[in-house]
């Protein structure tokens, strides 16, 4: 009776021995199993945070470059706009400037030539009128008196003739 209550003591040893090695070795499973799905779980999140940090880092950054060139676009429109119109009104005021000596010296050179063409006819005019051939001969060589404090001189009287004929 001894030995079956020994044996019955030992085998109820072993069995506890049994089951907490069993029961530990289950807790440990899953304690790793558990370990191992949270693990898994941050690193995904951590994962998933930082692609979306990067994805938004991108996108930003390609925003801000495109902004950017569509600013310098906008920008170099702009500037050209402004280069066009000044160097186009430049040009008007240099060809209306150019416009305006020509005919201003045109208008200068038919005055003088008009003046001088009448100043010339009522010169010779009047020499014709009041000019006699005695008076080249006159004691006064330079000059011709042809009438009341007339003076002309006998060079212009010939070239006033000659211009009318």
């Amino acid at each position: 009776m001894v030995a079956l209550v020994v044996s019955l003591m030992v085998m109820l040893v072993v069995s506890l021995m049994v089951t907490l090695v069993v029961s530990l070795m289950v807790a440990l499973v899953v304690s790793l199993m558990v370990v191992l799905v949270v693990s898994l779980m941050v690193v995904l999140v951590v994962s998933l945070m930082v692609a979306l940090a990067v994805s938004l880092m991108v996108m930003l950054a390609v925003l801000l470059m495109v902004a950017l060139a569509v600013s310098l676009m906008v920008m170099l429109v702009v500037s050209l706009m402004v280069t066009l119109a000044v160097l186009l009104m430049v040009a008007l005021a240099v060809l209306l400037m150019v416009a305006l000596a020509v005919s201003l010296m045109v208008t200068l050179a038919v005055s003088l030539m008009v003046t001088l063409a009448v100043s010339l006819m009522v010169l010779g005019a009047t020499t014709l009128l009041t000019w006699r051939p005695c008076s080249i001969f006159a004691s006064s060589p330079a000059s011709v008196f042809t009438g009341p404090g007339w003076r002309v001189s006998v060079a212009a009287a010939f070239l006033a003739s000659v211009a009318l004929l």
